[in-house]
């Protein structure tokens, strides 16, 4: 079903409303905005601009540029936000990049949380690439390794 122009349904069960949105995944859903699309099984975008929903079961709550790639994976808002790794989550912040599997950023401006089982609580250009590594904030931090973490910005 289909709820204002342009929009291609591509699959059954699948419904869009707004504006020039594709929805191909099926049970998937577009539920306002522009040009955004929902390719993946059973995979929401709630609104914005340009945003993607491609992994399976994966939601894109707003925002713009924004991408869920991972099997059931989220972005809730923001700008250029990504989320590729399986179960992963961004809040919200700009160009904030969940890749491990579990992995978390929660906002911030270029943060990424490449380890399985990591997160980044905020600032700007920090890195949990081991597992289960962890930042909490400030800038340009990066815990490497197994379980590594940091909880307040070097000096």
């Amino acid at each position: 079903m289909s709820v204002g122009d342009g929009s291609s349904l591509l699959n059954e069960f699948t419904f869009a409303a707004g504006s020039q949105h594709t929805v191909s995944g099926g049970a998937a859903s577009v539920t306002g905005g522009y040009l955004n699309t929902a390719s993946g099984s059973a995979a929401h975008v709630g609104g914005g601009l340009q945003n993607s929903a491609s992994g399976e079961n994966a939601t894109v709550g707003g925002g713009s540029a924004n991408a869920a790639e991972g099997v059931s994976s989220a972005v809730f808002s923001g700008n250029g936000n990504l989320t590729t790794g399986d179960y992963s989550f961004v809040g919200a912040g700009n160009a904030n990049w969940g890749q491990g599997a579990l992995s978390s950023v929660v906002s911030g401006n270029y943060n990424r949380a490449v380890g399985s089982h990591s997160f980044v609580g905020g600032g700007q250009s920090n890195n949990a690439d081991g597992g289960a590594s962890a930042v909490a904030g400030g800038s340009f931090n990066n815990a490497v390794g197994l379980e590594r973490s940091i909880w307040r910005e070097l000096e």
